[in-house]
Order: structure tokens, then C-alpha cells, then sequence
């Protein structure tokens, strides 16, 4: 298993809490399309939002993180840090 990390943070709470939402929405079109094995959307409590995109083999993960600048383009975080991590099974 592979997994591409995003962390975004916003200026508070609400705006994480729309960006969420607007990022589910776009991310739900886009499972079958990139073969996510696994989505998990974070809204914390000063405005950070973390993204988990698990993905069974590397070129899925690399064809995702080619549109993530397509993906954030729209909600403007104040700042962004993408990580691309392997994971295991056994996690």
C-alpha cells in the first residue's frame, strides 16, 4: 500500500470545515478514477485539514498527485504540505 498525505491549514475552523466538504465532494468523483483503497478527510480544531489517500500500487498514487494542484487550486488554503508515504499492511 501506498498513501499521499496532505495537510492544509485555513484561517479557522469554519473555512477548514467548508474546504472539507468541497474537497469530499470533489475526491468521492475521483475514487474510481485514481483507485483509492482508502480516504480520510481530518478537520481539526485551529483550522487544519489533513487528507489520507491510500492507493494498492505506485502509478495510482503518482497520476493522483499529479492533480493535486488541480484539487486545492479552488479552496485557498493559507498554506499546504503534500507527503508521499509507503505504507504496510500490518498498520
Amino acid at each position: 500500500m501506498y498513501s499521499s498525505q496532505l495537510q492544509l491549514k485555513f484561517s479557522n475552523v469554519s473555512e477548514a470545515k467548508i474546504a472539507a466538504q468541497s474537497l469530499c465532494e470533489l475526491l468521492k468523483s475521483r475514487i474510481s478514477v485514481f483507485d483509492f483503497h482508502g480516504l480520510q478527510v481530518t478537520v481539526g480544531k485551529d483550522g487544519d485539514l489533513s487528507i489520507s489517500v491510500r492507493f494498492q500500487d505506485v502509478k495510482a498514487m503518482n497520476d493522483f498527485e499529479k492533480d493535486i494542484p488541480k484539487v486545492i487550486e479552488d479552496i485557498k488554503p493559507v498554506s499546504y504540505t503534500h507527503l508521499t508515504l509507503p505504507t504496510s499492511d500490518l498498520v
